[in-house]
């Protein structure tokens, strides 16, 4: 294929207005293989007609344009059209540019954020021809047709194995995937999945896994078997209260491997710098802030609530206490954490109610060595009893970590058999009595482990009902 010419973008360097591409157009003799045209968007991103239309006035025209939209980085699909009219955003692109030449001639409109793409044009029968490639930003109308439209998950998430759950539990969701830098510059791939697109919303869950960010909660949640609704709590929600599900998945993995193959390290959350969860956090922020941009708007109805299972749990608290996340949602559910309120007491002080030790001699529970490898792990740190470790900034309790959210609902449910044993429960305990919000409540449910999802109806009615409740 042969490439046409690449363009750079950068709407804080123009001088001309905020745009973040003005127009790139190629005229080329289009081969059998088809040409490409790759281009940079900067800034905010923001919305694009993009058309491949036969030239009739010089040389033979391209019999039948194909046009195909890619990321550089990854080669995802983005969006593909063959005749504009069967193109979902027609009306768009004729009303906010012109209508294509002739029938046969594709195009299409969607939203890109920052990034490198490719605009792909071909003939759908292998022939050559004269053709336009042109690209050109638009003004974003925000409703819910033209939010960020992915492309179906199975085309990614059985292409890499990021998901293993089978039967496979994301059919008719939306993903799109994207980069996000930390402060030192390095690159956290994440995929974001969601239901009900383009579909009105009466809220939006966004959804934060446990672990290392890399497992999706698809592979952990399912409804309880042998239930009168056996549904997923996800699919109720979508289904009988119009709540969008929106996840992030954190996907980064050793160089080479499938994303989920099993390798020493650390990745997902912690492949970049390791600095304990503020860092983390940081990169979590800007994630939300993608996901609010005008033409991605994938935040939808009257209110957000941030959902955080385990590390994901800890990783939304560190967000609140440091990142001031609670400005982008009206509530907070917390499953199966957060923990780490002071990581010195907890690693080093016997004395402490969550000292780690706590947990050693407790039959099934987690020992405590355990835990402190884990979390000097994630600091970047030999041993988190080194008392020469610079703490500051590591812990949910630290005098420069936000306590106090009014404007915000916390919702926390934790397993009585949580299998993290004496440690985690208070832990737990000790950051849920620290903070004040609008509204606070906490349920340990008996009998109830570590993973959250399916054990008991009891149990599953617990979790519905605090995921479906508007901020009070």
């Amino acid at each position: 294929m042969i490439p046409a010419c690449l363009v750079l973008s950068a709407p804080g360097t123009m001088a001309l207005d905020a745009t973040a591409l003005l127009n790139l157009s190629v005229n080329v003799q289009v081969g059998s293989d088809g040409v490409a045209a790759g281009f940079i968007v900067h800034g905010g991103g923001g919305r694009f007609v993009i058309l491949g239309e036969s030239q009739y006035q010089t040389g033979v025209p391209l019999p039948d344009p194909v046009l195909v939209v890619r990321a550089l980085s990854s080669g995802q699909v983005l969006a593909e059209n063959d005749n504009w009219r069967d193109h979902p955003t027609a009306s768009e692109v004729v009303a906010s540019l012109r209508s294509p030449t002739g029938e046969r001639d594709a195009a299409l409109a969607l939203t890109l954020p920052p990034g490198a793409y490719v605009a792909e044009l071909r003939d759908r029968n292998g022939a050559a021809g004269q053709a336009l490639v042109s690209i050109q930003q638009v003004t974003q109308p925000r409703t819910a047709a033209t939010e960020l439209s992915g492309v179906p998950c199975e085309s990614l998430d059985l292409a890499d194995g990021a998901v293993t759950s089978r039967p496979y539990p994301y059919d008719g969701w939306r993903c799109h995937d994207t980069v996000v830098l930390n402060d030192n510059g390095d690159p956290f791939d994440i995929r974001l999945r969601w239901n009900r697109p383009g579909m009105t919303s009466q809220a939006t869950l966004v959804w934060l896994a446990g672990v290392d960010g890399r497992r999706p909660h698809g592979d952990f949640e399912r409804g309880v078997v042998g239930a009168a609704d056996s549904r997923s709590l996800r699919a109720r929600l979508a289904e009988d209260d119009a709540i969008r599900s929106l996840e992030i998945q954190f996907l980064n993995h050793p160089p080479g491997q499938p994303v989920l193959a099993e390798a020493p390290g650390f990745w997902g959350y912690w492949s970049g710098t390791r600095r304990g969860y503020p860092a983390v956090a940081r990169v979590y922020r800007r994630v939300l802030d993608f996901l609010q941009l005008g033409g991605v708007d994938l935040i939808r109805g009257g209110w957000t609530t941030l959902v955080g299972s385990s590390n994901g749990a800890t990783v939304t608290a560190f967000a609140l206490a440091y990142e001031d996340a609670d400005t982008l949602a009206g509530r907070a559910v917390l499953l199966s954490g957060p923990f780490l309120v002071d990581v010195g007491r907890e690693c080093m002080d016997p004395g402490y109610p969550a000292y780690m030790g706590n947990n050693d001699g407790v039959p099934g529970k987690i020992p405590g060595d355990t835990v402190r490898a884990l979390v000097s792990g994630w600091n970047g740190w030999i041993d988190c009893r080194n008392p020469g470790l610079d703490r500051a900034g590591r812990s949910l309790l630290d005098p420069g970590a936000r306590r106090s959210f009014p404007d915000l609902d916390i919702a926390v449910v934790m397993g009585a058999e949580d299998t993290y044993g004496p440690w985690i429960l208070a832990s737990n305990r000790l950051w849920f009595d620290a903070v004040s919000a609008r509204h606070r409540t906490r349920v340990v449910v008996p009998g109830l482990p570590h993973e959250v999802w399916g054990v008991s109806v009891e149990s599953e009615d617990v979790l519905y009902q605090a995921l479906r409740r508007p901020p009070r």
